[in-house]
Order: structure tokens, then C-alpha cells, then sequence
């Protein structure tokens, strides 16, 4: 079968003093993009002035009021 990859178990993921480490020691390089409160609109991302609302429920009182 073309294509194939054995899979081989080296050990577990783990912290080196401040190193995160393969199975075999060699550090690991964990990349990623954070969408932590992606769904969140604040003021600024509407160009909302500053008196106006900001907060996240600020804006949704303020949609639902309307």
C-alpha cells in the first residue's frame, strides 16, 4: 500500500523545565490561532464613541432596546 506510514509510539508530550518535549525529548513546537472570544463584539470593532455602549451585553441591550 503506497502511502503507508508505520506509527510508533515514542512516549508522551511532556514539560522539560520550561520546555514542552516530545515522546524522545526533542522540543516540541505547538502552533495554533486563538479564537478565544471571537463572537464578542465590543465597542471598538463597531467604531462605537466612547459614552456609547462597550461591553458585549452593553451592545445587546442596546440592539434589543431598538
Amino acid at each position: 500500500m503506497t502511502g503507508h506510514t508505520e506509527v510508533t509510539f515514542d512516549g508522551f508530550v511532556h514539560a522539560d523545565g520550561g520546555t514542552l518535549c516530545d515522546g524522545r525529548g526533542r522540543p516540541l513546537v505547538m502552533r495554533g490561532v486563538g479564537l478565544g472570544n471571537w463572537l464578542l463584539p465590543e465597542g471598538y470593532m463597531w467604531g462605537f464613541p466612547r459614552e456609547a455602549p462597550q461591553a458585549p451585553r452593553e451592545i445587546e441591550a442596546l440592539i434589543a432596546e431598538l
